[in-house]
């Protein structure tokens, strides 16, 4: 019988110690992750697009994506999401589409989504489980983007640049003086070129082209509608339209602070305390806008070497304005009805050296047309007439020069071939001086959208569109998010009992050694 029980306790000695270790395996691989498989999702478009992803505009586009699972996990996943976005280059989502696939390891599932091309530049961003509810070996594949133009491909590229004709008043043979006139160059816009939407605080970083309109577009944020953000770039307002609440509330149409080489072009400006505020910058042009109905049209402070050329601006408490700013070029403007207050007018100078006015048209202000206050200007042929008060309004003569003026009412200014004060030309165009030809004076042709003899009409209110970020973006929960999935095919709960079970078999075997 003893035998017969030892041959038993040996026997279960023997189960026992298999059953510790398999115990034990499955308790200490619970807590190692040992034997534990993921899936890992990936997706993509098949096959893989060029660079550049140049697609015709006007047509359906079809983006076949391609959803798989590499992981070693064989467990199903159902309803997993996949998010389709193309975003515009404002941010803005202008097409979005979602879908839920389920998947096995190793199995490609295809979902296609359709989108009507409209010319212009985007970001096409496709995700899978874009809420991460499901836990995975790898989630760094999870999204991919890649950057897409529509427009028409068969068109040739656009033409270089081409000099844009402006009527010069040619100066009078009596007034051989020498001329710089800057070459205004026109910029043709490329097929596929976005047409940006102008919002409040809208920050300009690299050339940009805005979408034609008019729109209301109070300052209620930081300095400035249009904000240019980097030096070395063009804003073509491509004749758009922004205007303000009117200039009692302190807004900035367009902010140029701390910039070089920047222009601002074929723009209209109204109703904002400042229309374009230049300041601290250099090296920037201002051409071929409409500066009407603000506090100060153009305001040019603490900037040098800035050249201010074929601009219309009318109806403002001043039209421009020059403030501690040097070296500066004011050239063929038409400066003019700026009549809102009884203190200013046309053109201001004040503590500002060396700049230059020539070929400007500076009239019906009220009450000055130029006015200079603690400055040296050079002033040459300009037609400066019929302000309410005086023409020219001059502190004290100090270093200013000029010639070849038209005006009547000339008060301290006078031009070098003038004894005493007053203009070589009168306003209806003759000489001041016997023997010198007499002129008819002529206006300076700008690119006006409001003519002189017509009022601006009333903006149309547009209303900038809302942007809707991507969910990868904000990384909030979409409307319906997938239940998570559980990848595990035993519950941990019995492993851990499994365990315990291994231990206390272990116990009871030393006890009866």
């Amino acid at each position: 019988m003893r035998k017969y029980l030892s041959g038993v306790l040996s026997h279960v000695r023997i189960v026992s110690v298999i059953l510790i270790t398999i115990c034990l395996t499955m308790f200490f691989g619970t807590f190692t992750g040992a034997g534990q498989a993921q899936p890992d999702l990936t997706i993509n478009i098949m096959p893989t697009p060029p660079v550049p992803y140049n697609v015709p505009a006007g047509q359906t586009i079809t983006f076949p994506v391609v959803v798989s699972n590499l992981g070693s996990s064989a467990t199903n996943l159902n309803n997993v999401a996949v998010q389709f976005d193309i975003i515009d280059f404002n941010g803005t989502i202008v097409f979005q589409g979602q879908a839920v696939v389920d998947l096995t390891v190793n199995v490609n599932v295809t979902r296609n989504f359709n989108w009507t091309s409209v010319m212009g530049n985007y970001t096409v961003s496709i995700g899978v489980d874009p809420q991460n509810q499901i836990s995975e070996s790898d989630e760094s594949n999870n999204k991919i983007s890649l950057t897409m133009i529509a427009g028409n491909f068969s068109t040739p590229p656009p033409p270089a640049p081409v000099p844009i004709t402006v009527p010069i008043p040619s100066p009078p043979p009596v007034c051989p003086s020498p001329y710089f006139y800057p070459t205004i160059m026109s910029y043709p816009i490329a097929p596929g070129t976005t047409l940006v939407t102008p919002v409040n605080d809208l920050y300009i970083n690299t050339n940009t082209v805005l979408n034609p309109g008019v729109y209301n577009i109070p300052d209620t944020g930081a300095p400035g509608v249009i904000i240019i953000n980097a030096d070395n770039i063009r804003l073509d307002l491509n004749g758009a339209t922004i205007a303000g609440s009117g200039i009692s509330n302190r807004g900035i149409g367009i902010n140029i602070n701390g910039r070089t080489n920047v222009e601002i072009r074929n723009g209209n400006i109204r109703g904002y305390y400042e229309g374009i505020r230049l300041y601290n910058s250099s090296s920037c042009n201002i051409i071929l806008n409409n500066v009407i109905g603000n506090g100060d049209g153009i305001h040019i402070e603490n900037s040098n070497t800035n050249t201010i050329d074929t601009n219309y601006v009318s109806g403002n408490i001043l039209g421009v304005a020059v403030n501690n700013a040097d070296y500066n070029l004011i050239i063929r403007n038409n400066v003019s009805y700026n009549n809102i207050h009884s203190s200013y007018g046309g053109i201001e100078l004040l503590n500002s050296v060396n700049n230059t006015l020539a070929l400007n048209t500076v009239s019906r202000n009220i009450p000055y047309g130029i006015r200079s206050t603690n400055s040296s200007s050079t002033i040459n042929d300009n037609i400066v007439c019929n302000n309410s008060q005086n023409d020219f309004n001059i502190d004290t003569m100090m270093a200013s020069s000029g010639n070849c003026n038209y005006c009547d009412n000339p008060g301290l200014w006078r031009d070098n071939a003038i004894n005493g004060t007053g203009c070589t030309f009168n306003c209806n165009g003759t000489s001041r001086i016997p023997g010198y030809q007499t002129i008819t004076p002529q206006p300076v042709t700008t690119m006006i959208v409001y003519p002189p003899s017509t009022p601006p009409s009333t903006p149309t209110v547009l209303t900038p569109p809302t942007p809707v970020m991507s969910p990868f973006a904000t990384q909030t929960a979409i409307a319906t998010p997938p239940t998570p999935i559980t990848t595990a095919t035993t519950t941990p709960g019995f492993k851990v009992l499994f365990g315990i079970a291994g231990l206390l078999a272990l116990v009871f075997l030393l006890k009866r050694r």
